[in-house]
């Protein structure tokens, strides 16, 4: 992974949808790459959360593959895709929502390890 969490999640998300889940603007996510100690903590909360959402994901696909998940109904989500999840406004990881995104994440990086 990159050593810039911001940089590392616009590479695999892509600068717009990084913004978007983050519930920033583009301009405010590339302040961020370059001075990470300005963000907000609600919004490094987010950051983590995604991250490790994302590193669950890596285990079963390529970057290609992480971003097109975030937009696939779930039964889980009854009927909606994760991404919709994060358009909601200013979600926060403890949400139920969100756990239930990790989770479904968090599955796949399981199945992957047997």
């Amino acid at each position: 992974m990159n050593e810039n969490p911001v940089e590392f999640l616009i590479e695999v998300l892509t600068p717009e949808l990084a913004a978007f889940v983050l519930c920033e603007s583009k301009e405010k996510l590339f302040e961020y790459g370059d001075n990470f100690n300005i963000m907000p903590a609600e919004v490094k909360a987010r950051l983590d959360f995604l991250l490790k959402i994302i590193g669950y994901l890596e285990g079963a696909y390529d970057e290609r593959g992480v971003r097109q998940w975030f937009f696939r109904p779930r039964v889980q989500l009854n009927g909606i895709s994760p991404i919709i999840v994060f358009y909601k406004g200013r979600w926060k990881p403890e949400d139920e929502l969100p756990q239930v995104v990790m989770h479904l994440a968090e599955s796949l990086g399981d199945a992957n390890s047997t």
